[in-house]
């Protein structure tokens, strides 16, 4: 019983994916400031495009109205 659950264990953490993801916890997302500043640099990064296409459909719309 205890085996099968380590060698489970052990599958787990061979897979690339899932030793990527403990890696990047480990370093880099180790506290809740870190999580929470790289969840608001995206959604800044995702609302500044969001403007620039708005801005290009405004002037694509004025020249057209022209």
């Amino acid at each position: 019983m205890l085996g099968d659950n380590n060698q489970e264990l052990h599958n787990y953490y061979k897979k690339s994916l899932n030793k990527w993801k403990a890696n990047l916890k480990q370093k880099y997302f180790h506290t809740p400031r870190t999580t929470i500043s790289v969840l608001n640099a995206i959604f800044i990064i995702i609302r500044t495009f969001i403007q620039i296409v708005c801005a290009i459909i405004s002037e694509v719309i004025a020249k057209h109205q022209c």
